[in-house]
């Protein structure tokens, strides 16, 4: 299997370096823009660097080492007969159209590069493109002499004695964005008048609108320096200089009538009687907007924002009734919500891929009640069968499969304690939940759990979401062993304890962190977990006094439960090292402490390392823990498993063209044992030696990215392996056709790896 892709992978790259025997006489592929800077751009800002060929038309013909694959693939199909179809897909969508150098506006581009560079205070920059050609290619390098920079002075706000231009000062003092001495940037100025724009928006000046401001500039006075007069149209409307009040706030449920229900103080909802969708009262708190209060930007926005987060609207809109009538500057909110159809039910037929590399068909069937008690609240049942297997490895051929029942409750109201607040647009949800899980290994072993918990999910803003359970409960039972598992057992190897019957009581907390930036820009990508579990029940029945088993376990309902803590930190970087190259860095580190009533971590909860997310040249469990070696290391499924994981990663990805990505990528890490096992010696983890202990693994990858979805194949190989002896780790000196044969793991999943 793995000489059958070697050789496709080979065939591939060599076909595609004779994408060049499609060129015409004079004709070069065009590879791409380059940049160069003489003695004065070191005072050029890095992050206006980044962005001087960002989006340059046309994109350049990706390569992949020495290959176009991309461009091949385009020229394998010669027309296609109509935008959609097998061939469409594999000639616009696997295959991209090749660029050439008579394509590209080299002029244009150089005015585009100096017109970024004036925008950022370097005037008078004069930009210069040079091609650089061979027989089958070119490149466009543009030579940038940057002049000195401009920067600010002062900016005086309004020349006039007027009450608006005074609280435009005491606004612009209170967060000043133009700083003197700062380079005089376009960006700056923009922002600067937004920012005071939205103040007056926002307090009450509804016809208000930032054309109103513009700026003054002299350069004369000081050498390089710009001195700002910022100044309110002399044509500005009499209108946009006065504040308006919301006199009333009418949400229309259902247009075509022509009831109203007051359920508030000047808040309206028209409503069919005789088809509530929702009840108005339940709507009050998501709308922002105060009747009697100023007119509010920010609030209409949230509004807005709260009403869609909901999920049972078509879509919402909002306009503004203006009154004038008697000297008065009032204001009629006018709420259109059109309902989204109140029940759905979806089946999808999925290909899924596990951390452990089996993959395999599925099935889902989901049913949705969108607004289960007319108030937003959504009721969730789904049904989940998956059979998988392994594709290759040691146990190629070993089946799983698993069904999974879930009912979820989600409320879009918080009560109890530890409650999160509503604001900035976000809905903070109540969720109950209860699920169900039968997983079966035929050739291993059969567990089942049942759970139910509550809690809430929340955003503290667009780039921060929450999941707190408050109490879960799962009952772990092993409904069927093999032989191999109890022979694992009964070596000591394997703790019993981990696959006995047990309770997990506790609460767990989840955050992800990932702003957005452009992608110029790094990006950033932070979650976190902690799971607790067992330690109420065990500081209840120590108050009470009570017994425990043969094992020095408190038992509840005859079962034993669990308790341990367990965190885990997933930090990654995205790094654009070229518009079309990035580097993407990972550092996935986890801890998991028994204590107590518990022994060992419960086997879900331990880590392993290895498989298609992990180090991509292991298979699953196929490393650790620490220098612990299997003897028989073929049927080793369960025991390389450990409470510690450490585990780093570095990808260098790579756009090949329209679906088509390619990646290089070095994988690091290893999982220890809290305690000493002398069933598993050298498991244990030891500060000042785990670094030796690490295995590590490289290859490449080849994805195929169509939105949305992405299929992945990355081909890996081992590098160093913990488990050799100490000098002797590294593997470069066996790396003959022997060993790739042996050792190469193709890994197929869907979704990038991280």
């Amino acid at each position: 299997m793995i000489r059958m892709v070697r050789n496709i992978v080979l065939l591939a790259l060599l076909a595609s370096c004779s994408a060049t025997k499609y060129l015409g006489p004079g004709e070069r592929f065009f590879e791409g823009y380059s940049i160069e800077y003489d003695s004065t751009g070191s005072a050029i800002p890095k992050e206006v660097k980044s962005s001087l060929l960002y989006g340059l038309d046309p994109d350049p013909t990706r390569r992949f080492l020495l290959s176009r694959p991309g461009t091949w693939i385009y020229y394998q199909i010669d027309s296609v007969p109509q935008d959609k179809g097998l061939k469409y897909f594999i000639k616009y969508r696997l295959g991209a159209s090749p660029k050439l150098l008579q394509d590209v506006a080299i002029d244009e581009n150089a005015e585009i590069v100096a017109s970024r560079l004036r925008a950022a205070g370097f005037f008078r920059t004069t930009v210069e493109a040079e091609v650089d050609s061979s027989r089958h290619k070119a490149s466009v390098l543009y030579r940038v002499s940057a002049n000195k920079p401009y920067y600010f002075d002062s900016l005086q706000i309004c020349e006039e004695e007027r009450p608006i231009c005074t609280e435009l000062n005491q606004v612009y003092n209170q967060n000043p964005i133009i700083k003197e001495g700062e380079l005089f940037r376009k960006d700056k100025l923009v922002e600067q008048r937004s920012t005071l724009s939205n103040h007056f928006r926002n307090n009450g000046y509804y016809f208000f609108a930032t054309p109103l401001l513009y700026y003054k500039a002299d350069s004369s006075a000081t050498e390089r320096k710009v001195k700002l007069r910022l100044e309110l149209q002399k044509n500005t409307p009499k209108a946009a200089l006065k504040q308006f009040t919301v006199d009333t706030v009418i949400v229309n449920l259902a247009a075509d009538s022509e009831g109203a229900t007051v359920i508030g103080d000047s808040l309206q909802a028209i409503v069919d009687k005789d088809k509530l969708f929702m009840k108005p009262e339940k709507l009050a708190p998501f709308i922002a907007i105060e009747p009697g209060n100023l007119y509010n930007r920010q609030k209409e926005n949230r509004t807005l924002r709260q009403l869609n987060k909901l999920n049972v609207f078509q879509f919402v809109s909002l306009e503004y009734e203006v009154d004038t009538a008697e000297g008065q500057n009032r204001l009629k909110a006018k709420i259109l919500a059109t309902p989204r159809p109140k029940h759905s039910l979806r089946s999808e037929m999925v290909l899924t891929t596990t951390s452990t590399n089996f993959t395999g068909p599925g099935l889902q069937l989901q049913y949705t009640n969108r607004n289960l008690f007319k108030g937003a609240e959504h009721l969730r049942l789904s049904a989940t069968g998956r059979y998988e297997w392994q594709l290759s490895g040691s146990r190629q051929g070993l089946t799983s499969y698993e069904i999974n029942l879930d009912a979820s409750l989600l409320i879009p109201r918080v009560s109890g304690p530890l409650s999160p607040k509503a604001g900035n647009g976000n809905v903070p949800k109540t969720k109950y939940n209860l699920n169900y899980r039968l997983f079966n290994q035929p050739e291993y072993y059969a567990q089942s759990s049942v759970g139910a918990s509550f809690g809430y999910e929340w955003l503290t803003n667009e780039y921060t979401q929450h999941d707190l359970k408050l109490i879960r409960l799962d009952y772990v039972r092993l409904l069927q062993s093999s032989d191999r598992l109890e022979d694992l057992f009964e070596e000591g190897i394997l703790d019993p304890e981990s696959f006995s019957d047990q309770f997990i009581f506790g609460p767990s907390y989840n955050i992800v962190y990932q702003p957005e930036s452009p992608d110029y820009k790094p990006n950033y990508y932070l979650g976190a977990s902690l799971d607790l579990s067992g330690n109420l029940l065990y500081a209840g029945y120590s108050l009470v006094g009570a017994e425990k088993d043969e094992n020095g376990r408190f038992k509840s309902s005859s079962v034993p439960f669990a308790q341990y803590t367990r965190g885990q930190l997933d930090a990654r970087i995205y790094l654009p090292v070229a518009e079309y190259t990035k580097l993407v860095l990972r550092q996935n580190v986890g801890v998991g402490v028994p204590y107590l009533n518990s022994n060992t971590l419960p086997f879900a909860k331990q880590f392993f390392v290895g498989g298609a997310s992990s180090l991509r040249g292991f298979q699953p469990r196929e490393v650790g823990p620490g220098t612990y070696s299997n003897p028989e290391a073929d049927d080793s499924f369960f025991d390389q498993t450990g409470d510690i994981i450490l585990e780093w990663n570095a990808e260098a990805r790579f756009d090949l063209g329209g679906y088509l990505n390619g990646a290089v990528f070095l994988d690091a890490g290893n999982v220890w044992l809290i305690n000493e096992n002398t069933n598993r010696p050298g498991g244990q983890f030891r500060w000042g030696q785990f670094i030796d202990e690490l295995a590590v693994a490289g290859g490449v990858g080849l994805r195929i990215d169509a939105d949305f979805i992405v299929v992945r194949f990355d081909l890996g190989a081992p590098l160093r392996s913990p488990e050799r002896q100490e000098g002797d780790r590294w593997l470069f000196d066996e790396m003959d056709g022997r060993f790739f044969e042996d050792n190469l793991i193709l890994n197929f999943a869907i979704g990038y790896p991280f």
